[in-house]
């Protein structure tokens, strides 16, 4: 089920009523309160760029509902700032799935709730399986809590990369309807050569310090091989076209990705190398790229053979995309090399 489709059946509703806003999550007592409901300011509205939001209007904030966490009580500070943001979208910015306060509150109180009802359908059976295996009460309360986080953590990672898809898809239809289709494709062409120029930058950083030199000329022809190629060491996932994050914890998954991307980049430089001499790039051009890719393939070999050597770490962590540490390995491990 997708996060709109746990929304539209969670059953959470907010309210504002006299005394301020409510969390319901059992339709019969929203049923109870509609008609004192009738009188308040709630206003449904709804978007072309997401599903239906909630335009709160501005009676005194709810106070604290022992049933429900209180970090998902709307306040009237959330109001204000909800309201900010509707009248920004209508001058045409573009607000994310839950960026409004009380749109993230309803959406995380809702997941909440959904997680009750699977661990209230799961625990049993997990339990009587743990009983049957002779885990203890202790263990057995762990695991089956444990269980219900990893059920929210799943429900919020889907709720995110719906949240970062929807962006995304509106952002290139807006391109689209800001450009006739040669300056959309001109565009097109552009975001996609980022990570190639990227990596070009990198690679002339890296000759810098090195004391190769880089033939300017080869410049263009460097960057579109780079790109027919994939020669990426790295990959990007922040911008409007890139590649989604790639993420392994654990030793065995970290591992196997670095072992993957080595394979990778040795395959691209010897394919690089091929075709820089049939494109007619300079000895000095090649040279370059050769080396720099030997350092970045010798540079993930150093790391397995740490994460190989037993240097301690509690959870192996690699993201391979910029703006981040490569690997983290727990709170007081050393970056892996």
């Amino acid at each position: 089920m997708t996060t709109a489709g746990v929304l539209r059946n969670c059953g959470l509703v907010v309210l504002g009523v006299a005394t301020g806003y409510v969390l319901f999550d059992r339709p019969a007592e929203v049923q109870k309160l509609r008609p004192q409901a009738a009188g308040s300011e709630v206003v449904a509205i709804s978007g072309p760029e997401s599903g239906p939001r909630l335009d709160i209007g501005s009676p005194a904030a709810a106070p604290p509902d022992p049933r429900h966490n209180p970090a998902w009580i709307i306040t009237e500070q959330d109001l204000r700032i909800a309201q900010e943001m509707n009248e920004r979208r209508t001058r045409g910015e573009y607000i994310l799935d839950f960026e409004r306060p009380t749109d993230r509150k309803f959406r995380f109180s809702c997941i909440d709730d959904l997680v009750e009802r699977m661990s209230s359908n799961n625990a049993p059976k997990v339990d009587l399986i743990l009983r049957h295996l002779g885990v203890g009460d202790d263990v057995r309360g762990h695991l089956e809590a444990h269980q219900k986080k990893i059920q929210k953590a799943s429900l919020e990672f889907e709720m995110a990369l719906e949240q970062l898809l929807e962006a995304r898809l509106e952002y290139d239809n807006r391109a689209r309807a800001a450009m006739n289709s040669t300056q959309y494709a001109r565009y097109r062409a552009y975001e996609d050569s980022l990570p190639a120029l990227r990596e070009y930058d990198k690679i002339e950083r890296s000759s810098i310090t090195n004391g190769v030199e880089m033939n300017p000329d080869d410049k263009e022809k460097t960057i579109a091989l780079i790109q027919e190629l994939q020669a990426y060491t790295d990959r990007y996932s922040h911008g409007p076209y890139d590649s989604l994050a790639e993420v392994a914890i654990g030793t065995e998954a970290v591992l196997e990705a670095l072992t993957n991307q080595i394979d990778h980049l040795t395959g691209v430089a010897a394919q690089l190398r091929e075709a820089a001499s049939a494109c007619g790039i300079s000895d000095a051009q090649a040279k370059a790229l050769t080396n720099y890719y030997s350092a970045q393939i010798a540079r993930k070999e150093s790391a397995i053979q740490w994460f190989l050597s037993g240097a301690k770490r509690e959870r192996p962590r690699h993201r391979n995309n910029a703006g981040s540490p490569t690997f983290a390995t727990g709170r007081d491990a050393p970056t892996a090399p």
